[in-house]
């Protein structure tokens, strides 16, 4: 396991941001599903797991963003639920 730093996590979450925001939804709720390899140029598997285990309740540009994080064990992909950020609280 490697040392993550403030920055990594913040690209970690400003992907998934940015694919909420190219998603066209007008649910309340996005879920997105990802495995660690999409994030190997930033962290690798086993530390990506500890990490993303941590992001729910993240806020991301003040206001709640990440609300549950869940892996498959069978298919080895995290299911990441977040907030809208299209929709208004």
């Amino acid at each position: 396991m490697k040392e993550v730093t403030e920055e990594i996590v913040k690209q970690i979450v400003g992907k998934i941001y940015r694919d909420s925001m190219v998603k066209q939804s007008g649910d309340y709720f996005i879920k997105h599903t990802y495995t660690a390899r999409q994030f190997e140029s930033l962290i690798d598997n086993e530390t990506f797991h500890s990490v993303i285990g941590f992001l729910p309740n993240t806020k991301y540009h003040g206001t709640p963003f990440i609300m549950g994080v869940s892996f498959n064990k069978k298919t080895k992909e995290y299911e990441i639920t977040v907030h809208n950020p299209r929709v208004k609280f």
